[in-house]
C-alpha cells in the first residue's frame, strides 16, 4: 500500500514522488500527520474535492482551494479520460480562483488549457463548443475587471474576439443569416462600449480590435476621440446587422422591429447623438404601432427605467411583475466605472459581496426641442435632476460622495407614453458598488479621516 509523502523523507527521491502524483512538497508537510494521497481512481472523491475546494473558497483560503480543484480534475482525468468534458466546471472554479489571487501567469496557462480543451470536442457538437466559448469569455471579462490587473484591457479585448470565433463557429454550420448569431453579435457591441468607457478615463488606448470585415487590426495607441469612433462605428455596424438577421428571418416576434431599433437609439444617446437617437426611437414607436403591438404594452415596456447600455439582446418584450421597490443596480468594475455588471459575471461563485451599497432617489427629466422627431432640428436630452442620497452602508461622507459622483455618469435610456418622451419623477434605486472597490473605498475613506 502507497504511504503518504511524510516530512521524515527528505530525500530527492521522495520530492519527486510527491510532485509526480500532484501534491507539492510543502502540501505533504501540512498534511501528513491526518490525510493518505488522494485515490484517483476513486471518482467519487473528485466530487468531495470540489466541495472542500468551495468551502475554502468561503473561507477566503484561495491557494487551498486552487489546489483542491486542481486534485479534483486530475482525478476526472484518470477516469474519464484526458479531454472529458466534466473538469470544466472544476477549471473554471480553478480560474477564478488563480483571477482572485492575481496570478495572470497561471491565468494565462488554463484559459490556454481551456481553449485546447474545447477545441476537441466533436465538430458536430455546436452547443457544448458555443458553451466553453462563452465560459472562456466571462472568465476574461472577471479578469479584466480585476482592479489588480496591470493588463486589464488585454482580457477585454481577448473575450470580445472569442465571440468572433463563436460568430465564424454559427456561420460555418448554421449560415450568415442564423438568428443564433445576435446575441453573440450584441456582446461584441457591449465590449466595445465597455473599450469606450475605459478610453474616457485613460485618454489614450492601446489595443487589437476586430472590424467588421473580421481582420485583426494590429494594436497600436490611439488618441481618446479616434478610439472612440471606432468603437462607436463598430457597434452601430454590428445594430444593423442585426436588424438584417431578423429582416431576413420570419421568425420573429411582432416587437422585435421595434426593440433593435430601440437598441440603436441607445447607442446613439450612448455616444452622445441625441438627435439621432430621437429619430431612432420614434422609428422604433412606429414600428411597433404597424406590427400590432398595444400600445399598452408599450408604455409598460417604457415605463421600466434602464440604465443604458441594456445588458442583454432581448427580441421580444419580457416584463417584470411591477412593484414598488427600488431598482437594483450592481456596478460591475471601478475599471467600468458606473457601468452595469455583464449577465455573465453574474455567474462568478467567489465574487464577495459588495459591502458598500446606497439606496438614493431621483427624477429623469426629458428636453426635447420638439416632442417628435418630424424636424431635423428636434433632440432630446435625458438629464438626472433632484438626486438624494437616502441612506449608505457604511454610514459616511465618503460613501455617500462616492454614489453621487457614480451615478451623476449613468445614462439612461428615455421614457415615452403614447410616442412622446416624458419624465420620470422618484425614482428609487438601490446602488451595489462593485466588489473591487472595497478596498480601494477602505483606503481612501481612512485617508479623509
Amino acid at each position: 500500500m502507497r504511504q503518504p509523502c511524510s516530512s521524515s523523507l527528505k530525500s530527492v527521491f521522495t520530492l519527486g514522488l510527491c510532485l509526480s502524483f500532484g501534491m507539492s512538497f510543502g502540501q505533504s508537510l501540512e498534511d501528513s500527520s491526518e490525510s493518505t494521497w488522494p485515490n484517483n481512481f476513486q471518482h467519487a472523491q473528485s466530487e468531495r474535492l470540489v466541495e472542500a475546494g468551495k468551502l475554502a473558497l468561503f473561507e477566503n483560503e484561495l491557494f487551498t482551494a486552487e489546489r483542491r480543484f486542481s486534485e479534483a480534475m486530475q482525478i476526472a482525468k484518470v477516469n474519464e479520460g484526458l479531454f472529458t468534458e466534466t473538469q470544466i466546471p472544476t477549471l473554471e472554479l480553478m480560474i477564478e480562483t488563480q483571477i482572485a489571487q492575481g496570478n495572470w501567469e497561471a491565468v494565462d496557462t488554463q484559459l490556454e488549457y481551456y481553449a485546447w480543451l474545447n477545441n476537441k470536442r466533436s465538430p458536430n457538437s455546436l452547443s457544448s463548443y458555443l458553451s466553453g466559448i462563452a465560459g472562456m469569455s466571462r472568465l476574461l471579462l472577471a479578469a479584466s475587471a480585476n482592479v489588480e490587473n496591470p493588463s486589464s484591457i488585454r482580457y477585454l479585448i481577448a473575450s470580445k474576439n472569442l465571440n468572433w470565433q463563436a460568430i465564424s463557429a454559427i456561420e460555418s454550420t448554421q449560415g450568415k443569416n442564423s438568428l443564433q448569431l445576435a446575441p453573440w453579435l450584441y456582446n461584441i457591441v457591449l465590449a466595445h462600449y465597455y473599450q469606450s468607457s475605459t478610453t474616457k478615463r485613460r485618454g489614450m488606448t492601446s489595443y487589437e480590435y476586430r472590424s467588421e470585415d473580421e481582420k485583426i487590426v494590429s494594436g497600436w495607441s490611439l488618441r481618446k476621440n479616434e478610439s472612440m469612433r471606432i468603437s462607436y462605428s463598430i457597434g452601430k455596424d454590428l445594430l444593423e446587422r442585426i436588424q438584417a438577421l431578423y429582416l431576413n428571418n420570419p421568425q420573429q416576434s411582432p416587437e422585435t422591429a421595434g426593440l433593435i431599433l430601440v437598441y440603436k437609439g441607445d447607442w446613439e444617446m450612448l455616444f452622445g447623438n441625441k438627435t439621432r437617437a430621437l429619430s431612432l426611437y420614434n422609428e422604433a414607436n412606429l414600428a411597433f404601432t404597424n406590427n400590432g403591438v398595444e400600445q399598452s404594452s408599450i408604455n409598460q415596456f417604457y415605463a421600466a427605467t434602464t440604465v443604458l447600455p441594456a445588458t442583454k439582446f432581448q427580441s421580444a418584450f419580457e416584463f417584470n411583475e411591477l412593484d414598488d421597490s427600488p431598482i437594483e443596480f450592481l456596478a460591475w468594475s471601478p475599471n467600468y466605472i458606473a457601468t452595469s455588471s455583464p449577465e455573465s459575471q453574474r455567474l462568478n461563485q467567489i465574487l464577495p459581496e459588495p459591502e458598500y451599497n446606497a439606496l438614493v432617489r431621483f427624477s429623469l427629466d426629458s428636453l426635447t426641442s420638439s416632442l417628435r422627431a418630424t424636424e431635423s432640428a428636434a433632440r432630446m436630452v435625458v438629464a438626472l435632476s433632484d438626486l438624494q442620497v437616502l441612506s449608505t452602508t457604511p454610514d459616511n461622507t465618503f460613501v455617500k460622495d462616492l454614489a453621487r459622483n457614480e451615478i451623476n455618469l449613468l445614462q439612461f435610456r428615455p421614457k415615452f407614453e403614447n410616442g412622446i418622451p416624458v419624465g420620470k419623477e422618484n425614482i428609487e434605486m438601490q446602488y451595489r458598488f462593485s466588489p473591487g472597490i472595497n478596498s480601494f473605498a477602505v483606503s481612501q475613506n481612512e485617508n479623509s479621516q
